[in-house]
């Protein structure tokens, strides 16, 4: 289902937030592009580490993310809206 609301991605910098446990995180790098992955919470940034192995980062400030602006063509975010 994901995948139909996503534009193409090849050649696209990509950001996930909130994936859970990687397994999300795994299918969206299935995808194509490049991505990273992105929690607040520690165990949460170490699942998804184990999962997909590179290019995931606990943010330490959720006003402020370790990002230039404009660094991401696409982000994803998963599991977020009840938390909201």
């Amino acid at each position: 289902m994901i995948s139909k609301l996503l534009p193409e991605l090849q050649g696209k910098r990509a950001l996930d937030v909130g994936s859970d446990n990687g397994v999300i995180s795994l299918f969206l790098r299935e995808m194509g592009g490049e991505w990273y992955s992105a929690d607040l919470d520690e165990e949460t940034v170490n699942s998804i580490d184990m999962l997909v192995g590179e290019r995931v980062i606990l943010i330490s400030d959720p006003s402020r993310l370790p990002f230039e602006s404009e660094f991401f063509d696409v982000i994803v975010l998963v599991d977020i809206l009840e938390h909201v």
